[in-house]
């Protein structure tokens, strides 16, 4: 990974994260096992470190030190996965980081209540550390993810506005970033000032990750993506390249949209309307252009040993292959 690697610390957060869930058993256990055999980026988690560090030059201290942070990094990460699982049933997903999803492997029963428990484990991590400001904010940012997940819903049958899905993505994804960023400062007791300022940079880092997650559902490699390429458009999730071609198109292309996507959604017959109105490199940029807004916030609040790991995080953001 090209961006704050911290890999000593994802080391521990790994051991906690086994840990918690260890205390599940039977079927429960079992399942967790299963998720956690198929990895992840630890994006949010290693955002909370950085941001845990921003008040001073770069540098790591000793892990045992970190306690606190590895704990609530482990907590985010669990709730992140809870809202994977739930996402996953609501989207009928079959894959998920190349393997059978959850509600493919197990079914919707066991994916519900799984995302279920991993929110009541994240939000005991969050109740151990007896930082009560912290447990709020864990709290309204999962009200926040859940409410518009429901909106999404509300509009599923219908076409997007962009607006409308730049909304669901602040609230689905962007708030969890805006939320680790902000956990990390208030464990490090930063300011009021510094905490928004990293909030508000974990926010405008998740809007240009969604995004262009988004705009990889139509050109990654689907070795390397996890999931099959094009998943998104198969399950009628409308994303920005769609929703840019819906606002642009002539009617007459707007209208053959309409029709393709009531009738199977095929890559094939949808993409070449995509490259017609510019779907992928309007994306694209408007990635980038949150990811730029990101980091000119970066001199706000890092010293020069840090900034370069921050500005780091934004390209590695919208620049992976997968």
């Amino acid at each position: 990974m090209h961006c704050v690697e911290f890999e000593p610390e994802i080391q521990q957060i790994d051991r906690i994260t086994r840990e918690t869930l260890s205390k599940t058993r039977g079927l429960a256990r079992e399942v967790a096992g299963y998720i956690y055999q198929g990895g992840g980026k630890n994006l949010r988690s290693r955002l909370l470190l950085l941001a845990a560090r921003s008040d001073a030059p770069f540098s790591r201290a000793p892990v045992s030190e970190d306690e606190p942070f590895l704990r609530m990094a482990a907590g985010v990460e669990i709730l992140h996965t809870a809202s994977l699982l739930h996402d996953d049933v609501v989207d009928k997903a079959h894959t998920r980081r190349g393997r059978p999803s959850v509600n493919a492997h197990y079914g919707e029963d066991i994916a519900i209540l799984m995302a279920d428990l991993f929110f009541s484990l994240a939000f005991e991590i969050g109740v151990g550390l007896g930082n009560l400001e912290a447990l709020a904010l864990i709290c309204r940012t999962t009200q926040r993810m859940c409410e518009s997940e429901i909106y999404q819903i509300e509009k599923r049958n219908g076409i997007l506005t962009e607006g409308e899905y730049l909304k669901i993505i602040e609230s689905k994804t962007a708030t969890l970033f805006a939320t680790c960023a902000e956990l990390g400062a208030i464990l490090a007791g930063a300011s009021q000032e510094r905490r928004a300022a990293l909030a508000e940079f974990g926010r405008r880092v998740g809007m240009a990750f969604q995004i262009a997650d988004d705009t990889l559902d139509y050109t990654a490699s689907s070795d390397l993506w996890g999931k099959p390429v094009g998943n998104d458009l198969a399950q009628g999730k409308q994303t920005l390249p769609l929703v840019h071609v819906f606002e642009k198109a002539e009617p007459a292309d707007r209208e053959r949209l309409l029709h393709l996507l009531r009738n199977g959604r095929s890559m094939e017959s949808v993409m070449p309307l995509i490259h017609k109105y510019g779907g992928l490199e309007y994306a694209t940029e408007r990635a980038r252009s949150w990811a730029r807004e990101a980091e000119e916030m970066v001199a706000t609040f890092a010293p020069d040993g840090a900034a370069e790991q921050f500005i780091a995080y934004c390209r590695f953001a919208v620049e992976r292959a997968y």
